[in-house]
């Protein structure tokens, strides 16, 4: 909002620093649309008085003049230090969060602590949640956000690519399903249909290049009924959802798992899932190569080293690629079998 000539003259900063001064505590008079913007051009004003005066004066203003102007304020610093203020005045947090300018800083500030109500607020703008993650890590702190609603939120996050700490990379039945019943319109045939034949070198370029352009919970689709040359590309994502939903896909073959199981680089959660599946590592050569994998879980390798013939728990001592722990324990185990 324009500031009326005759008062932008005396918040210059070459302005009597009195007169400039008295409009930082609020005894100059003038409407309070233009104190509200007069209050917040003095808070960067280079005198200290004049900038802690300034923001006092904002912090002591009532709520019901604040409920009138808050749509009218341009300066981001004015919002936040509002929203401070009136850290439990719900209709003066609501109109807060409407304002374009309201910062990332202060809705995450305001996200630790408000009340259940502006938690919901916060969690329903998805816009700001994927722009700045940490709003969903303050809300999901704050006692007073609805359960239900900090799963809605974190599975939204899971579903863009947003990992959050101590989130399993895993997908519920509700976010498979969920997935599922997206429309396929942006997704390749050449992902999803199964073929005799394997690609050509030109055909794996087109399928990785197809891959490329979907979003993330286009690629967990894929990696849930795509075919084998998607299975292939997409269990080696960095995102260990699109990867881990690899794993769950019903045209998964045993031959995969096992390549999986023999790859030192596949993710340690994915080979989780797999050593849970009882179909898949009652095959003895899966449990081999389990046992062998420096990311297979520690209690789990150790439980299939225990499964192997004498031959292979040799092998295993020997082997300066698998996890140190379980070597050194082939060896004591190689030493009681071999007796």
């Amino acid at each position: 909002m324009a500031i009326p000539d005759n008062i932008q003259k005396l918040l210059q900063p070459d302005a009597d620093p009195k007169k400039k001064l008295m409009i930082a505590k609020g005894v100059f008079p003038m409407p309070p649309n233009v104190q509200i913007e007069a209050l917040g051009m003095l808070l960067e004003d280079t005198d200290l008085d004049i900038r802690k005066n300034a923001q006092k004066t904002i912090m002591e203003m009532p709520s019901p003049i604040l409920g009138n102007i808050i749509d009218k304020i341009e300066n981001s610093k004015t919002i936040h230090i509002i929203s401070v203020s009136k850290p439990n005045d719900d209709t003066i947090l609501e109109k807060v969060l409407l304002s374009k300018y309201c910062s990332l800083q202060t809705v995450e500030k305001l996200a630790s602590s408000a009340s259940e109500k502006i938690c919901t607020m916060i969690m329903n703008n998805q816009v700001r949640l994927l722009k700045e993650p940490r709003i969903a890590e303050a809300v999901r702190n704050n006692a007073n956000a609805l359960q239900s609603d900090i799963e809605k939120m974190l599975s939204f996050l899971k579903l863009n690519g947003i990992e959050m700490q101590g989130e399993a990379a895993e997908l519920t039945l509700e976010e498979i399903e969920q997935i599922l019943a997206m429309p396929d319109d942006d997704i390749a045939e050449e992902l999803t249909k199964e073929t005799d034949e394997p690609p050509t070198e030109e055909e794996k370029l087109s399928l990785y290049q197809a891959v490329q352009k979907l979003n993330v919970a286009q690629k967990i689709k894929v990696a849930l009924k795509g075919n084998k040359e998607a299975r292939s590309l997409l269990i080696k994502d960095k995102n260990k959802l699109v990867a881990c939903a690899v794993i769950k896909n019903p045209r998964i073959t045993d031959r995969e798992i096992l390549n999986t199981a023999l790859n030192k680089s596949a993710q340690e959660e994915i080979l989780r899932l797999i050593c849970l599946n009882s179909q898949w590592t009652r095959h003895y050569s899966l449990q081999n190569a389990l046992a062998n994998n420096p990311k297979t879980p520690l209690q789990n390798a150790l439980r299939f080293m225990r499964m192997l013939n004498i031959n292979d728990v040799r092998k295993l001592s020997k082997n300066k690629n698998a996890h140190s722990q379980i070597q050194k324990m082939a060896k004591v185990l190689y030493m009681q079998k071999g007796r």
